[in-house]
């Protein structure tokens, strides 16, 4: 008797591994894409909380603090890179306009203090270039890494009522638009899942005089 061998043909081969390969394609595509919009969420849920702890921080300052209040007008006339600020009775705020967060514990970008003396114009920001800023006291870091603040603009409109208008900033430099301003915003390219911003603004009004 004859012994009768049948198999798949090279073509068969062929298709089934062309259609396996497109399927293992798509599946790997979709997981790219989750692993993409997962990653965008957070960073956007991050960003979104550290402004809101920034904003809260200082209108509770304006509030409650009690003392003098100078306003701080970021928009402009303030170079990027260089150390500005303004203070809320005795709490001073300090910043570097546009300057992105290292991933290190060392770097500074918006750092609340105490101060013993009375708030007034005359009173210096922090040196946040040092990784130990002279003169602080009690200091906090808001910013997380790879973090800056774009834009912090606190206006008196009388009464004691005041605005507080806050753009903050995730990603590296090219990634975004501007580095400082309204204007900073993600650029619309591969890299936008590593970038995000955050914009927010309330009028304060002042309740402990």
């Amino acid at each position: 008797m004859k012994n009768k061998q049948t198999g798949f043909t090279i073509i068969e081969l062929l298709i089934a591994t062309l259609v396996f390969s497109v399927i293992l394609l798509l599946a790997t595509s979709g997981l790219l894409q989750i692993g993409r919009l997962y990653n965008k969420g957070v960073i956007n849920s991050r960003t979104q909380e550290v402004a809101r702890t920034i904003m809260e921080d200082i209108s509770q300052s304006i509030q409650f603090n009690g003392g003098n209040v100078t306003p701080a007008i970021m928009s402009s006339g303030v170079a990027p890179n260089t150390s500005t600020g303004f203070c809320i009775g005795q709490r001073r705020y300090s910043m570097i306009l546009g300057k992105e967060m290292a991933d290190t514990s060392t770097s500074h970008g918006l750092v609340a203090d105490t101060i013993t003396s009375s708030c007034t114009t005359s009173v210096a920001a922090l040196d946040l270039s040092q990784t130990s800023p002279p003169g602080a006291n009690n200091p906090r870091e808001f910013l997380a890494p790879f973090m800056r603040i774009a834009y912090l603009d606190v206006t008196s409109y009388g009464n004691n009522l005041y605005r507080i208008s806050l753009r903050l900033a995730y990603g590296d430099d090219d990634l975004l638009t501007s580095l400082t301003g309204y204007t900073a915003q993600c650029k619309d390219e591969d890299g936008t899942q590593f970038c995000s911003t955050a914009e927010l603004s309330t009028i304060i009004q002042k309740r402990v005089k």
